[in-house]
């Protein structure tokens, strides 16, 4: 189903676009192949590709090797902007190449920058969909080159997808162990300034969210300063960091409880959870998630006093709150009595 009116009203002029192009595809590449075209068969093939999101980065190269001299026009770098759906094709460099010229014609300063970015995002999902290990190592290993807020991260990601996808048990444990050290050291002065990163597209979403409900223009301001002030909003960042600590944690746990446990392992993942417990300590439902990991894997080196202490914490917080967790939580407190 759509996610908005808008969406549908797009599916309907897709199908209806769809309908009235008397061509597939198929005919569009055998098109292509016999060289007896011209430049709008090009441009119809184009958008037919968008239309049913098939990849345009060849077909830009094609146009415009043979369409195109050498300063684009401005309508062919809209053309580009338009169609283009990654980073290693011709279209992407002469973007770059005359990107004061595109940020001009779409009036915004920065509108390349934030373009690159999702033509490489582009570039790394179908690296991902292909299962191609050294198309993906060569995008990951280029990503200072996109400005991302938060590059570690998309790599971690991106591996871990990978990886899960092609069922690799020792590359996930690798991936997950290295990110879970990187964050354990990432100090929370590194992490604010990430999260700064991210505040004018939290923003913006607020603001699409706000319209969506119909909210006007002259209360958007204190929608914005409401929403930034929430605890789950303003400390968005720390609590996607200790998310990712605690479920690296508890993997590890999971792992280790039924058979001898790997002391080195639990000890490792006991400094995870704790540290996903000061991530997250302004939001209570998370903490309660964090410090009950914890709590776990106290218990399996032992140290039940000192388990029973944070269990106790977090039955309590979580009867205040009415969290849902409460029942599990009592559960785990009563088996370290």
């Amino acid at each position: 189903m759509p996610k908005s009116i808008s969406d549908f009203i797009q599916n309907g002029i897709t199908a209806v676009e769809e309908f009235n192009d008397p061509m597939t595809l198929v005919q569009y590449a055998a098109t292509l192949q016999s060289g007896k075209y011209d430049e709008p068969f090009l441009r119809k093939y184009l958008k037919k590709n968008k239309r049913l999101g098939v990849d345009n980065d060849s077909l830009i190269d094609i146009y415009l090797k043979k369409f195109v001299s050498e300063r684009p026009s401005d309508s062919t770098l809209l053309l580009i902007t338009d169609y283009q759906t990654g980073v290693d094709n011709k279209g992407f460099h002469v973007l770059e190449a005359n990107k004061n010229r595109l940020n001009a014609l779409m009036n915004k300063p920065n509108y390349f920058d934030d373009a690159k970015e999702r033509y490489y995002f582009q570039s790394l999902e179908r690296a991902l969909n292909d299962t191609d290990e050294p198309e993906m190592k060569r995008l990951l290993a280029r990503s200072e080159a996109f400005d991302l807020k938060d590059p570690e991260n998309v790599a971690y990601d991106y591996s871990k997808r990978f990886y899960t996808k092609i069922n690799s048990v020792e590359k996930l444990k690798e991936i997950n162990t290295t990110y879970a050290n990187l964050l354990l050291n990432r100090s929370d002065k590194d992490i604010e300034a990430i999260s700064k990163k991210y505040e004018a597209g939290l923003k913006e979403q607020i603001v699409w969210q706000a319209k969506q409900m119909g909210i006007s223009n002259d209360k958007m301001d204190e929608i914005l300063a409401l929403n930034l002030k929430r605890p789950e909003i303003k400390y968005r960042q720390y609590l996607a960091y200790a998310d990712i600590l605690n479920s690296i944690a508890w993997d590890t746990y999971e792992s280790n409880k039924g058979s001898v446990a790997d002391r080195e392992q639990v000890a490792q993942a006991t400094k995870w959870a704790e540290r996903a417990m000061s991530l997250s300590e302004p939001v209570t439902s998370s903490w309660l998630v964090d410090a009950d990991t914890y709590s776990h894997l106290l218990s399996l080196q032992g140290a039940k006093e000192k388990a029973k202490a944070i269990q106790q914490q977090v039955v309590t917080k979580a009867k205040q709150t009415n969290d849902e967790g409460l029942k599990d939580y009592e559960q785990f407190l009563d088996e370290l009595q």
